[in-house]
């Protein structure tokens, strides 16, 4: 096995591949949640690289070696810029890995795991290259303004905030720009495997539900997407969720 740490300019990532695989392997990024870092990423990226991929895992926007760490969270909407600088990694990181000799950055899939999950949505419905062949986005969602209401209610800092009529404000902000209503109505280019916990107390299991109805009305093939929802799993990766991300991958990257 064959562990690469490498950057790109402010990213910090790490390439994982089984030198025993020939020719360029597809690449599969995967993107952390909120409050871990990179190394959350590497036993699932094992795995993939055990299966013949070239998975690479990295440091969302202001996390973990990024230079930017401790520099937002103090105000609701810093971690939807978060979000939003972390999805501009994504093509970053496919052009520099089109350099990579074991790499094959014309066939690239994203999984990521709640912040990761909203980052995928994002770059879907903003960012989204032709080479990004298959999503699985776990516990996270498009719509983000009942996040920014969870994050106001949930965090301290944010307690200035709580009166009703200020976290409205909040949501209406961030449903002007959350990707919700442009992936439901541009569709998205990648199949989309969405995975979501039924216990999940963070990210309701019916947003996807109404996200997934909205996606199989778009101009896309509606047989091109995905939802499954793990009626008693709450908000966490669990082993069923990582066995169909990986047969999402190997349908779509082989």
């Amino acid at each position: 096995m064959v562990t690469l740490p490498f950057r790109v300019a402010d990213i910090a990532a790490i390439g994982i591949y089984d030198a025993c695989y020939s020719g360029r392997r597809p690449v599969v990024l995967l993107l952390h949640g909120s409050g871990s870092t990179k190394e959350s990423g590497l036993a699932a990226a094992g795995t993939l690289a055990n299966m013949g991929y070239y998975a690479v895992v990295f440091d969302a926007f202001g996390f973990g070696e990024s230079p930017h760490v401790g520099r937002f969270l103090t105000d609701p909407m810093d971690i939807f810029h978060i979000y939003r600088e972390t999805s501009g990694y994504i093509n970053r990181l496919i052009r520099y890995l089109g350099q990579a000799p074991d790499a094959d950055a014309a066939r690239v899939g994203l999984v990521g795991f709640s912040m990761g999950a909203h980052t995928i949505y994002h770059y879907l419905a903003y960012e989204a290259a032709d080479v990004v062949r298959a999503a699985v986005p776990i516990c996270g969602s498009p719509r983000w303004d009942n996040i920014a209401r969870r994050f106001i209610l949930t965090f301290e800092q944010f307690a200035r905030l709580r009166a009703e009529g200020t976290i409205r404000g909040y949501e209406q902000r961030v449903a002007s720009f959350h990707p919700l209503h442009r992936l439901a109505f541009a569709g998205s280019k990648a199949p989309v495997l969405a995975l979501a916990g039924g216990k999940d107390g963070l990210i309701p299991a019916d947003d996807l539900r109404e996200f997934y109805c909205l996606l199989q009305q778009g101009p896309a093939d509606p047989g091109r997407h995905r939802l499954i929802v793990y009626p008693e799993a709450g908000h966490v990766l669990t082993k069923e969720m990582l066995a169909d991300a990986i047969d999402w991958l190997g349908r779509h990257l082989r």
